[in-house]
């Protein structure tokens, strides 16, 4: 007699085809979601480095496990409509519920991860930071990640209690009166007040409603696309970052020094930006009080620009830094003839926050490339970003980064890359090619944190002197082709870069304030065990410290036609 199908067999054989295609829709459905979430652009990207090794057979896996899943489902679904029924057998029951089990533990591992990562642009932290800080000045207001002209706005901004008449600014210029601008909205302990209608290069005075009658002083920067000349400060990983210990760095000293040196040569830094690492980790709120407390006497008086560096992001991914610095995590400004791109690593699909798996987020990577298309006809375009994308130092050239950026900043004109991270100094010149423009890359991690002495120690890609280019008496420290091809000049020590820009002539200079090798010797110390110690004056003095030393002056210049320009690199001597 043929075998009757009853409703409940009917609903349970239905039911092992229906999750034979929820598996078949999960594999397909992880690739598509790292397409997304990634980018289609950054998934190119991704698959053109070595990583496309790993990645590649692993979306072939999910897909051929999407296909089979779906074979089995329409198999299934053929010998219901056929017979009434299906039978499973016990391993392919159980083959099924395994491999379920581990799609489910993987998409919940990639929700949880994308979720930790990362930073964030949410307002402010809760509860507010107790830190005093400014009054600090900025470029902006912003529009999206777009600054206002500087030559016209600034923003300047301060932590204070809240108190009931409100928080307000006084300004007006050196001669004429004063006028009262209020707060923005808001409230809460930082105050923000915005500046627009300004003059043009005209020197302006302010008082804060709570700091009494402390006057402060700034000057607005040139009419838009001036040729006028002008410099900036520019310094990385300010903070000591390095594991265990308190955060103590030389900032303070690398400071001093730069200030020592802009009164000797008698011109003053239009801004200071820097490169990131301001703090070991953004919850840790001594180290912020530090940062202002040696960074406030001069961010005052003219704009410091931030670059976001993973260590802000340890702790509330990134919530205290978007809460006291007034633009966004990425944007762009301009200043005379110059453009500037400041971008983070942070917000990609395989962001670690650290080491060679960043990249940046699929949003700020569209960002990056409009901006630099719409700038294309600027003399100069300088970019910062905190991870290098080429170095010798511990971290090396960063192959995501790379994929991502070096070809478009080539073809965009870029002509200077600024980046931190690598606890010393490096440089590469990359010419162009059939008339374009050269690019130089500069890693200056040398704003006061622990430098990274055990590359000279370590079996691969170490350094093999603590001054070295490649014309060093102990040849090129690492052999990899971009190292070999476009590397100038490198070295372990602190100090800051000075960046003038004349006309058609760009000219970027490290000064050093110690270099390691000198620092144990000071200290007494060995390369192996050390720390940081604070130095005394009396022995800044004693050894020749109270005056920052010039090391490289890399000189760029431009044709009129924007094409290839000469490039030259000064002090040729690598002696300490």
């Amino acid at each position: 007699m043929p075998t009757t199908t009853t409703p409940k067999d009917m609903t349970a054989s239905i039911g092992w085809p229906l999750l034979h295609c929820i598996i078949a829709s999960l594999s397909a459905g992880a690739v598509l979601a790292s397409i997304i979430a990634a980018g289609w652009e950054l998934f190119l990207v991704l698959l053109a480095t070595s990583y496309g090794s790993v990645m590649i057979p692993a979306a072939l896996l999910l897909l051929t496990l999407g296909l089979w899943f779906a074979g089995m489902a329409a198999s299934e679904l053929r010998g219901i409509a056929r017979s009434g029924g299906y039978r499973l057998s016990t391993a392919k029951k159980a083959g099924t519920v395994m491999i379920l089990a581990c799609l489910a533990v993987l998409y919940a591992w990639a929700a949880v991860k994308g979720l930790a990562m990362g930073c964030t642009d949410s307002a402010d932290p809760s509860p507010a930071p107790a830190v005093s800080a400014g009054p600090f000045l900025q470029f902006g207001p912003f529009a999206g990640h777009r600054a206002e002209s500087p030559s016209r706005s600034a923003v300047i901004w301060w932590t204070a209690p809240p108190r009931d008449e409100g928080h307000f600014l006084m300004v007006g210029t050196a001669a004429g009166p004063m006028r009262r601008i209020p707060e923005m909205p808001g409230g809460g302990q930082r105050h923000q007040v915005h500046l627009r209608d300004l003059a043009p290069g005209t020197r302006y005075r302010y008082r804060v409603s709570d700091l009494g009658d402390r006057t402060f002083a700034f000057v607005t920067a040139p009419e838009d696309g001036s040729t006028a000349p002008f410099r900036f400060l520019c310094m990385g990983d300010t903070g000591n970052t390095k594991k265990g210990g308190d955060s103590f760095s030389y900032h303070s000293d690398v400071c001093a020094a730069a200030e020592r040196y802009y009164r000797r040569i008698t011109r003053a830094p239009a801004f200071t930006l820097y490169l990131g690492d301001q703090v070991k980790q953004g919850t840790d709120e001594t180290a912020w009080q530090r940062f202002f407390r040696e960074a406030g006497p001069k961010c005052s008086g003219h704009p410091c620009m931030m670059t976001l560096g993973n260590h802000e992001c340890l702790g509330d991914r990134g919530e205290r830094y978007n809460y006291f610095f007034s633009h966004p995590a990425y944007y762009s400004f301009d200043y005379g003839n110059a453009h500037f791109l400041v971008l983070h690593p942070y917000d990609g699909i395989v962001d670690t926050l650290d080491g060679p798996l960043i990249s940046t987020g699929r949003e700020q990577y569209r960002f990056a490339r409009r901006d630099l298309a719409r700038n294309r006809g600027r003399r100069w375009i300088i970019v910062a970003i905190h991870n290098p994308i080429l170095s010798t130092g511990d971290y090396n050239h960063n192959e995501i980064l790379m994929g991502q950026y070096l070809r478009l900043f080539r073809q965009s004109g870029v002509d200077l890359v600024l980046s931190g991270h690598d606890h010393g100094f490096d440089s590469f010149y990359l010419p162009g090619s059939g008339g374009g423009r050269g690019m130089l890359a500069v890693v200056a991690g040398t704003g006061g944190s622990a430098l990274d002495g055990y590359i000279m120690s370590r079996e691969r890609k170490r350094w093999k002197a603590w001054y070295h280019d490649r014309n060093s008496k102990l040849g090129l420290y690492q052999g990899d082709p971009v190292t070999r091809k476009f590397h100038c000049y490198g070295e372990l020590s602190w100090g800051f870069l000075d960046v003038q820009i004349c006309g058609d002539t760009m000219t970027v200079t490290y000064l050093r304030w110690l270099g390691y090798d000198r620092f144990l010797e000071i200290t007494g110390q060995e390369s192996g065990r050390w720390k940081m110690l604070p130095i005394p004056e009396e022995v800044e003095r004693r050894e020749q410290l109270t005056d920052p030393v010039p090391v490289r002056s890399f000189v760029l210049t431009r044709r009129s036609d924007g094409g290839r320009g000469a490039f030259s690199a000064g002090y040729r001597s690598p002696s300490p």
